[in-house]
């Protein structure tokens, strides 16, 4: 990983995602570059965020 840092904080993304807290979290992860993407459990009956991080 780099030394780089987000020019946002999490305040930041929760904001520009209306107030929703695991679309912001979907953002920050692809702003990291890992792949993720909001997909519904049907276990869990709710929402899930499914990141991908390639080896």
């Amino acid at each position: 990983m780099s030394d780089e840092t987000l020019e946002k904080d999490l305040d930041e993304y929760i904001d520009e995602a209306g107030g929703d807290v695991l679309e912001a979290l979907e953002q920050l992860c692809e702003d990291l570059g890992f792949d993720a993407e909001i997909v519904y459990d049907e276990a869990l009956e709710k929402d899930v965020l499914k990141i991908t991080v390639e080896r």
